[in-house]
């Protein structure tokens, strides 16, 4: 049994997924699910069931809700339940039960396994992290206080890929790359435009494997995209890359890969991509303390 939060929030169980009726219904899964195992206050649950303005019944429709959601999660009651707790709500069950969690679980121990000095291990283990996600995550109900986790996950979900492939480039330096990595790659590019770092990791790929004018095109096409969608320039590791590529210089990194690549350009275009979702979990959080002050 797993709760699906990296896609269609639905419930997966003996290999059939079960989705979840209702916008409503979606966002109270999915908050009790990332909450893993902890209680959910009831007022929390309003800003994620009502971004903008929650309705006298709020807390009837709540109760409501999660008599529906016990339905649901009936075939499965042996290993999540919904029960009320001190005002608020919480589903009982394994974290890593839930796909998001499990997510995180596998990049921790891919980063434990990189830091370890075990790379092809660690490409392994992010490998089969990546295979859970099923589209966007949180999908349809990201707006409100869902935004923030779902922009949260995209983005461990851009670093996942780009640990993925630096891994995987590391265990390969003694050996051939897997020659479905640049396949692989160019499909994680067009999933995450804006990742500096995922475009890096290609076009060093690229360079290393004799294609250098694809590699200088993935370059230019990112500098295109962030001038495009975000107004600014790439950072000074593609710049550097492109003059290495120029220069026909090697570009192979003797070090093992970094774990925390903080990525200033991909941050910087995320930051302003998603500054409206800011905005919205703002105005929730007003509204919220307007809905309680009529109560």
């Amino acid at each position: 049994m797993r709760i699906i939060l990296l896609g269609p929030v639905s419930v997966q169980h003996g290999g059939t997924l079960r989705p979840v009726g209702g916008n409503r219904a979606r966002r109270a899964l999915a908050m009790l699910a990332l909450a893993a195992d902890r209680p959910v206050g009831t007022a929390q649950l309003i800003d994620g069931l009502w971004p903008d303005d929650p309705p006298a019944t709020c807390r009837d429709q709540i109760y409501n809700c999660m008599t529906g959601l016990r339905r649901v999660l009936r075939p499965v009651r042996n290993e999540a339940v919904i029960e009320p707790v001190g005002g608020g709500y919480r589903l009982r069950l394994d974290p890593n039960r839930v796909d998001a969690i499990a997510f995180e679980t596998s990049l921790r121990r891919a980063a434990d396994l990189t830091r370890a000095g075990h790379a092809a291990q660690a490409a392994r283990e992010l490998a089969a992290a990546l295979k859970l996600w099923r589209g966007e995550p949180l999908q349809g109900i990201t707006d409100g206080v869902l935004g923030a986790a779902a922009v949260r996950l995209e983005r461990l979900h851009g670093e996942a890929w780009h640990q993925r492939i630096a891994t995987q480039r590391a265990a390969s330096r003694d050996s051939d790359l897997d020659p479905g990595l640049i396949g692989e790659m160019y499909a994680a590019v067009e999933r995450l435009p804006l990742h500096e770092g995922l475009v890096r990791e290609l076009a060093t790929v690229l360079w290393e494997s004799g294609r250098p004018a694809e590699a200088l095109t993935a370059c230019q096409e990112h500098r295109r995209r962030l001038a495009a969608e975000v107004g600014v320039d790439v950072g000074p590791a593609v710049r550097d890359l492109e003059s290495r590529i120029r220069q026909a210089r090697p570009v192979r990194a003797t070090e093992p890969p970094s774990t925390n690549d903080p990525a200033p350009c991909q941050e910087a275009s995320r930051l302003l991509a998603h500054a409206d979702l800011l905005i919205n979990q703002i105005r929730a959080h007003l509204g919220d303390h307007h809905c309680a002050s009529q109560r």
